[in-house]
This record gives C-alpha cells, structure tokens and sequence, in this order.
C-alpha cells in the first residue's frame, strides 16, 4: 500500500558528485568550496503530506524532517548529500527537464533501506 499508482508523483533527484575548491582571479585557493552535483533525474515516488509521529517512523524521535519519501526499490541510489525538487517542480516525468534554474527545495537527512523499499527522510530548505 506504501507505493500505490495514485499516491506516486515524479520528483527530481540530483546527486552528489564532487566538491572542487574556489580560487580568485589571481588563481589562490580561497578556503571556500563548490558542490557539484549530477544533473537532476526524475524519480517515481510517494511523498508524505507531512511529517509523521515517532511511532511509525522508521528514522526514530530526533531527527528533524519534514516529509518522507518512499521509493519502491530496495536498491535506490540516495544518500545524505542529494537534493530533491519536490513542490517547486509541478508534473515531470522521466524525460523531465532540467529545472531550469529552480534552486532545489529539500535535502535529503536520513535514508533506511528495508528488503522492499527505500525510505527517505527530506526536510524543507530555502536557497537562494
């Protein structure tokens, strides 16, 4: 019942790919860094309505989130440095666009994996 038709949406899911030092124009390493992600791919998932109580959620009582997102494959490559495009990216599909300079609105903060599915914990984030 987790990842029925009717419940799943496509969302965009872009992944950590490397982070590259800053230099100025002089070519110094400033001390500043610059994540650089893989291009955004649409994903086929179930997407909680809101956060939901401790009991019945796998990530336990601490961890601050907002949404959950569940994805019907055990094997779902995601971790704790990807970003998703949830409310900001209406329809999608797999041969989405880009989001178009659509800064991303949520970051993932735990994943659990069971032998069925993969559970994402995401929590709202306001970039620039």
């Amino acid at each position: 019942m987790r990842c029925i038709d009717r419940d799943r949406r496509w969302v965009l899911v872009s992944r950590y790919s490397s982070k590259d030092p800053v230099t100025d124009e002089a070519g110094r390493l400033t001390g500043r860094y610059e994540v650089k992600r893989s291009e955004p791919e649409a994903v086929l998932v179930s997407v909680s309505a809101a956060k939901g109580s401790a009991r019945d959620s796998v990530f336990g009582q601490s961890l601050d989130y907002d949404r959950t997102v569940l994805v019907d494959d055990p094997a779902f490559e995601v971790d704790e440095a990807a970003v998703l495009w949830i409310d900001c990216v209406e329809g999608g599909g797999p041969s989405a666009p880009s989001p178009d300079g659509l800064p991303y609105d949520y970051v993932v903060k735990r994943v659990a994996r069971t032998p069925s599915y993969t559970a994402v914990a995401v929590k709202r984030v306001d970039t620039p």
